[in-house]
């Protein structure tokens, strides 16, 4: 959502990224509280304040789908339609989110993916569209998000840096986290290149 508070904390973090050398930035559409009905998307208005900002500061803006039912945008052709129409300038980009993809059931994988944060799931016996921040751990093979098959696609599709993003408590608890980021690793290497 854009509004005049929303340009300013803009102005700030970008400028912020900027000075640190920081070369890009994530943004995350709105997700309405539990209960509510998503909020309209507010991406055309927030890119066309985005676009001078980013684009005088030398910083890219990553938009981040977030899968949820509540999100104002859960897929990556909402984005990437938005893009197409101011000519694809290269100071936007996609971040795909493992989580995020596999909860929207987003079939597109976007060329303009810059950034890849993955997570896994286990069985918890739930719906997808019930799956929350909480559930997201390391892969591994218990994961029913199809991680490997997501990775094997983006390969094609982003030369982008990747990153672990789980927030399920007993991951950053856990006594043995160095070892844990090892075998996930291992994990999704060993498939992702046989």
């Amino acid at each position: 959502q854009w509004d005049s508070e929303r340009e300013q904390q803009a102005r700030t973090m970008v400028e912020f990224a900027a000075a640190a050398s920081i070369g890009a930035v994530v943004l995350c559409p709105s997700v309405a509280p539990v209960g509510s009905p998503a909020l309209p998307t507010g991406l055309p208005a927030a890119l066309d304040g985005l676009h001078p900002i980013l684009e005088n500061a030398g910083v890219r803006g990553l938009i981040e789908p977030l899968g949820f039912p509540r999100s104002s945008i859960r897929t990556q052709d909402v984005v990437e339609a938005e893009f197409s129409r101011r000519g694809n300038p290269s100071c936007f980009g996609i971040v795909h989110d493992s989580f995020h993809h596999a909860i929207a059931r987003d079939p597109l994988y976007s060329t303009h993916i810059a950034l890849v944060h993955l997570s896994g799931v286990p069985e918890f016996g739930l719906p997808l569209e019930e799956l929350g921040d909480e559930h997201r751990v390391l892969v591994g093979p218990d994961d029913i998000l199809g991680n490997i098959d997501q990775a094997r696609r983006l390969m094609g599709v982003t030369e982008g840096p990747w990153s672990f993003e789980p927030f399920a408590s007993e991951v950053g608890e856990s006594p043995t986290l160095a070892q844990d980021l090892r075998s996930s690793l291992a994990y999704i290497r060993d498939r992702v290149t046989t």
